[in-house]
C-alpha cells in the first residue's frame, strides 16, 4: 500500500507540483485516509518520495568503487539528467518552506560524492558544495539560462561541465599527494 501511495505521488509532484492528497490516493487506488495511515500526511509523502528517488538514483550510479571524484561528479550530474523528477520534486518542496532534514535523513548521492573526494574531506567539502550548487542549478535553472544568454543546448552544457571540470581540478590540486618512495 505505501509504495503504491509513494509510485502515485512520484508520479503526480513530478508532473502537477504538488498534488492533493485525494488525487495521490485515487491514481494509487486507494482511500485518502491511508495516505496518514502509512505516511503520516503530506509531509511524510514529500519525504518517502524524495527518500524513494534518492535511493533510486544511488543505485543507478554507475561508477566502480575507486572512482575520483571527477567520475562521480559527472555520472550523477549525468545520471540525474536523466531522471529530472528528484531535482523537480526537490525543488518544488524546499521553495515551498519544507526543511531539508525533515525531508531527507539519508543522501546516498552526495555520500558518494564525500567517499571519493580526495585527501581530507573537510578541505573538499566546499568544492563539493560547489560541485553540487552549479549541477542541481544548472538542472533547475538551465532553460532559463540558456534562453536569457541565447546559448544552445551545446554551448550550455560545455560551460557548466568546463566550470565543473575547473572545481574537481583544484579539488585535485588540493589534496595531498604521496610520493612514490
Amino acid at each position: 500500500m505505501r509504495k503504491a501511495l509513494v509510485e502515485a505521488a512520484i508520479d503526480l509532484f513530478a508532473a502537477e507540483g504538488d498534488a492533493p492528497l485525494r488525487a495521490v490516493a485515487g491514481r494509487a487506488g486507494v482511500n485518502h485516509g491511508l495516505v496518514h495511515h502509512y505516511l503520516g500526511g503530506k509531509a511524510g509523502l514529500r519525504a518517502a518520495v524524495l527518500q524513494r528517488l534518492s535511493a533510486s538514483l544511488y543505485r543507478s550510479l554507475e561508477v566502480p568503487p575507486g572512482s575520483s571524484l571527477r567520475e562521480v561528479g559527472l555520472a550523477a550530474l549525468r545520471m540525474t539528467e536523466s531522471d529530472p523528477r528528484f531535482v523537480k520534486i526537490l525543488a518544488r518542496a524546499l521553495l515551498d518552506g519544507d526543511l531539508p532534514e525533515q525531508l531527507q535523513t539519508a543522501f546516498p548521492v552526495v555520500a558518494r560524492l564525500r567517499e571519493a573526494a580526495p585527501g581530507d574531506l573537510e578541505a573538499a567539502r566546499a568544492g563539493i558544495a560547489e560541485g553540487l550548487a552549479l549541477g542541481l542549478g544548472a538542472l533547475v535553472f538551465g532553460p532559463w539560462i540558456r534562453a536569457a544568454l541565447e546559448l544552445s543546448e551545446a554551448q550550455f552544457e560545455a560551460a557548466r561541465d568546463g566550470a565543473l571540470e575547473r572545481i574537481f581540478a583544484r579539488l585535485d590540486a588540493q589534496s595531498p599527494r604521496t610520493e612514490a618512495v
